[in-house]
């Protein structure tokens, strides 16, 4: 049950990074704690989840998390008044993996399954 919420939680989050990185930046709503602490805070949790809901080896979701991230600032080129930048890149990046490799480390990314054995490849 827990895997599943997990799995559910991720695509909410996803989805919400998507919309929120592509939408116009007047639409994006400022939460007052600075701009990299959003991005490391969202990325973070949603490395956790990830890790606790989908049962691949930490090195996968880590490079599917750094893949996702780097294809999501190249698409902020294509939206209108977004724009790249590589500091973007590393906060979302590494809070992505550090919430992975957390998870994975103190066993919470075997919580969702049937073995509770510790899932560090």
């Amino acid at each position: 049950m827990l895997q599943r919420i997990s799995k559910m939680v991720t695509l909410l989050l996803v989805t919400t990074i998507v919309v929120l990185s592509l939408a116009p930046p007047k639409l994006r709503p400022v939460s007052g704690i600075g701009q990299d602490l959003e991005h490391a805070l969202i990325f973070f949790i949603t490395g956790i989840a990830a890790a606790i809901g989908y049962r691949v080896d930490t090195r996968i979701l880590c490079s599917l998390a750094i893949i996702f991230c780097g294809g999501l600032e190249l698409l902020q080129k294509f939206a209108p008044g977004r724009h790249a930048r590589m500091a973007d890149f590393i906060v979302d990046a590494g809070a992505a993996v550090l919430g992975v490799l957390l998870s994975s480390f103190l066993g919470w990314a075997s919580l969702g399954s049937k073995s509770h054995g510790p899932h560090v490849s």
